[in-house]
């Protein structure tokens, strides 16, 4: 799975058969601050996430926040 974070602060998980840059134009007032992949592992406490790699259409790689930005989100929606 893939990802990006918009405007440091607001994760967008999608389908590694997209390409990350399609996700810089979602919003004219967000921007793509950190993009990555994601590993999503659901545990009987929680979600152990791990975000690796970079993106290569749009020359990011993962900030020191977005594991933790991703596990909130996914917590709060499940």
């Amino acid at each position: 799975m893939k990802y990006v974070i918009l405007d440091e602060f607001m994760p967008v998980l999608f389908s590694s058969a997209i390409l990350h840059s399609r996700m810089n134009n979602l919003d004219d007032n967000c921007r793509v601050t950190s993009a990555g992949f994601v590993k999503v592992v659901r545990t009987s406490e929680g979600f152990e996430v791990t975000c690796y790699g970079e993106s290569q259409s749009l020359g990011l790689g993962p900030g020191p926040n977005d594991a933790d930005l991703i596990r909130q989100l996914l917590e709060t929606v499940t």
